[in-house]
């Protein structure tokens, strides 16, 4: 796919009822490598492969097809081609439905944990927060939690908050504006961060994506009157990723990202 794909690729997502936006949208295309099947004149399916670092990690997402087009195979064929591009990067990994779960499977895919998403709705009560807009990414503190770089994915993000040992970022979406990643050395400022993307949210549903071995990513989401919505599998094909220290990961980045 192109930069001149942009308004077919929001046509898939919206097709699906997903919260990308057209900025999303760009942000995937500038960074990601995504592959995509042309049926009758128009994009009908695709998928993309977001390789972090000295090809560390691999992310696999944005596999989509359009409801007309479905049943014929063309995500899958797709996912391979992503698995192809990719199959010189250590580890690859991805989220997947309880229904995609089994198809990944079969490229040998192995079950890695439970993530979920919390949604918060809009409130006449605002949250109080200490903290304003403004910083820079831990990058050190990030590649220790996340396991590989991935400077250019955070450069590309427009609203960040950090403090001397964390940070967290918040983006609008097309339906629900999203928190996260938040990376955190410490509950305190993690507390902190979740309150500054809530407080600044007032007016529109938010999303968090956590895992849901995190007790205390849970309980901030709890505090803050976010509610369980869905769940995901996270699952990873060829080496471990055992750079990762998910203890400092109280927001994930989504689905598509990691």
């Amino acid at each position: 796919m192109a930069p001149a794909d942009l308004p077919q690729a929001l046509n898939l997502s919206t097709s699906a009822n997903w919260n990308q936006t057209e900025e999303d949208w760009r942000r995937i295309l500038h960074l990601a490598d995504c592959f995509c099947t042309e049926l009758d004149g128009q994009i009908v399916a695709s998928a993309s492969a977001m390789i972090y670092g000295n090809r560390d990690l691999a992310w696999i997402g944005m596999v989509l097809t359009l409801p007309a087009y479905r049943g014929r195979g063309l995500a899958s064929t797709l996912v391979q081609a992503a698995l192809d591009h990719c199959s010189d990067v250590y580890c690859v990994k991805l989220d997947a439905t309880d229904l995609g779960a089994p198809v990944y499977r079969k490229y040998g895919f192995e079950d890695e944990c439970v993530v979920e998403r919390w949604s918060r709705q809009p409130s006449s009560t605002s949250c109080s927060t200490e903290l304003t807009d403004g910083g820079e990414p831990i990058l050190d503190l990030d590649r220790a939690a996340f396991g590989a770089d991935r400077t250019a994915l955070l450069a590309s993000f427009p609203n960040i908050c950090s403090t001397g040992d964390g940070f967290a970022m918040h983006r609008p979406g097309r339906q629900s504006a999203q928190f996260g990643p938040c990376v955190s050395e410490t509950e305190e400022s993690a507390r902190l961060l979740a309150g500054w993307a809530t407080a600044r949210n007032s007016s529109n549903p938010l999303i968090w994506d956590l895992f849901e071995s995190h007790p205390k990513a849970r309980q901030l989401a709890h505090e803050l009157r976010f509610t369980p919505a869905r769940r995901l599998l996270r699952m990873s094909l060829g080496g471990k990723n055992v750079a990762e220290d998910p203890s400092l990961i109280y927001a994930l980045t989504g689905f598509e990202w990691g």
